[in-house]
């Protein structure tokens, strides 16, 4: 993970629950904002601590190519800030993901 214009860029990859549809989780699933969490807590030092993830949008999606792009405020207990972060395929046959905060 590296720190950009004094927020983050951060790449975590998870495995999806066992039990899900098979798909990319939602932006707004519990899966994702978990994800955040825990990049934003990695962090903490320079950005806060996790507080929540509120006005989530998803304002692209390619299916094809097996990506979401979200959108987001951050609210961490030193920042509040608007934020976008893609949900993207490692493994599909695993249904492994990564989630990318991209600001």
């Amino acid at each position: 993970m590296k720190i950009r214009n004094g927020i983050f860029a951060g790449v975590l990859p998870a495995m999806l629950l066992t039990g899900c549809m098979g798909g990319l989780p939602s932006c707004g699933s519990s899966e994702a904002e978990g994800l955040v969490k825990k990049i934003v807590n990695q962090k903490s030092f320079f950005i806060g601590q996790f507080v929540s993830l509120d006005d989530v949008e998803e304002t692209a999606a390619n299916n094809e190519a097996g990506i979401r792009v979200c959108s987001a405020t951050l609210t961490t207990t030193r920042i509040s800030k608007d934020i976008a972060y893609s949900i993207r395929w490692q493994n599909k046959e695993n249904k492994e993901y990564i989630l990318e905060i991209n600001n």
